[in-house]
């Protein structure tokens, strides 16, 4: 059985993937407008990162 911390780091991990393949799908595109658009998306996923990295820094 994981333990939380185990769920978080996983979550951070997927929330990295995640920024991966929205940046990837990114370049794929010519439209400026979907570009934007993902690139939003990836980092809306960054900042997800980032936060779970902090509970993971402040769960004792």
């Amino acid at each position: 059985m994981q333990d939380f911390k185990d769920l978080v780091r996983a979550a951070i991990d997927d929330e990295l993937h995640a920024v991966a393949e929205y940046a990837s799908m990114a370049r794929m595109v010519e439209s400026e407008v979907l570009r934007a658009i993902l690139l939003s998306i990836a980092n809306d996923e960054a900042c997800h990162a980032r936060t779970f990295m902090v509970i993971l820094e402040l769960d004792p």
